[in-house]
């Protein structure tokens, strides 16, 4: 992005010498200050239900006073750009730390669609939507926490003689953290026209459960894995994802191996994906060689067809200064049974992009070798 985004920030500081912006001291202690106000493009907290923050241009406070803590915000979470229109949004949060094992937290926001800027998106069009809800966090045992939150919308069409509507959204989670071993639960039910807020992790017209753990297998190496269920509610449609990550980190370098199992059901398909990775990194003069490979198979049930898809790469890696040379070879083989023309070869200039600047380039030549075998350099 070429915008050009402003922060003013009032706050009162304990620091009694100067510090950087970029201080961890600073950041330590803006958590516990008596007030904070940001005017500007900043991130505002929200409860995780509503995806745990946005972006705000517009002015956010903070104020905390024996225990309770006041939060308020009103801007903008959207610009008009070419694909999305102008959208604002207000919140007001009261928050009350009873203990140190409990945590209270009732959030009410309200958002709204500029209709002359408004992109349309499917059958939904510009709203105004009115959201409250609330998150409770408790420490039942030492090591042991749990999480249930809540939040309804009411959502008012802003064109058309269409009704307002409501929905719901609840979710509930309990988390096991003792080093180095962590297991973590999770359940949500979010209705089809549950309006999610403002914050990139929220969902909605879903219902589900993930479950995830860490172990620690020795000195050197880990266990991770993931069993994800999710159903949603507008239509018949059913997704599961299981996988175990290995890791370790020997003298020579580090390795990861990963298998995941994934299931996509729904009327016209019931798909079944089983894949395996790997992944391998060496310093190697100033260096580091990355080998990467991976093996997966998609197999659909109703339709009866599926396919095998291969991969392989190898790159080095070195940092000089403020740039990154990086030299490699890839290879994908895809077997599906189906004949396709063999495309010509192909150069393609990509540019590598970090916090909205373009800040390098990568050229790619792809050359096909057979009707189902490219090399890519």
């Amino acid at each position: 992005s070429r915008r050009l985004d402003a922060l003013l920030t009032l706050q009162p500081s304990a620091q009694t010498a100067i510090e950087s912006p970029d201080s961890t001291a600073l950041k330590q202690t803006a958590q516990t200050l008596p007030y904070a106000v940001n005017l500007g493009r900043t991130t505002t907290s929200l409860p995780l239900l509503l995806g745990g923050g946005t972006t705000v241009r517009g002015l956010d406070g903070t104020y905390r006073e024996r225990g309770w803590t006041y939060h308020a915000f009103t801007g903008y979470t959207q610009v008009a750009s070419g694909n999305v229109g102008i959208q604002a949004e207000s919140g007001i949060e009261l928050s009350r730390q009873f203990s140190s094992l409990d945590d209270f937290r009732a959030t009410f926001l309200r958002r709204e669609d500029d209709v002359p800027t408004f992109v349309p998106f499917g059958v939904v069009g510009p709203q105004d939507v009115s959201l409250s809800g609330f998150e409770y966090i408790r420490s039942l045992v030492p090591n042991l926490t749990t999480r249930i939150s809540a939040a309804s919308t009411l959502s008012r069409p802003e064109t058309g003689s269409i009704a307002p509507f409501s929905d719901a959204s609840d979710a509930a989670a309990l988390t096991y953290d003792h080093a180095p071993t962590t297991l973590a639960l999770d359940y949500n039910n979010a209705g089809p026209d549950f309006a999610t807020g403002g914050g990139p992790g929220a969902t909605s017209d879903r219902a589900g459960f993930l479950a995830t753990g860490q172990f620690k297998l020795s000195p050197i190496s880990s266990l991770l894995t993931t069993w994800l269920k999710n159903d949603t509610h507008s239509v018949e449609s059913h997704q599961s994802t299981t996988s175990f990550t290995y890791v370790t980190t020997p003298a020579i370098g580090s390795l990861s191996l990963t298998y995941e199992l994934d299931r996509e059901l729904s009327p016209t398909n019931d798909a079944t994906t089983n894949g395996v990775t790997f992944s391998f990194a060496r310093p190697l003069v100033g260096g580091t060689v990355n080998l990467f490979g991976a093996l997966q198979g998609t197999h659909d049930d109703i339709v009866d067809a599926g396919g095998v898809t291969r991969n392989l790469s190898i790159q080095y890696q070195r940092v000089l200064g403020p740039h990154t040379l990086g030299i490699g070879v890839s290879a994908t083989q895809v077997s599906n049974g189906i004949s396709f023309p063999t495309p010509a070869p192909s150069i393609e200039l990509t540019p590598d992009v970090q916090q909205g600047s373009t800040v390098g380039q990568s050229l790619t030549y792809t050359m096909p070798l057979s009707r189902r075998f490219d090399l890519q350099l």
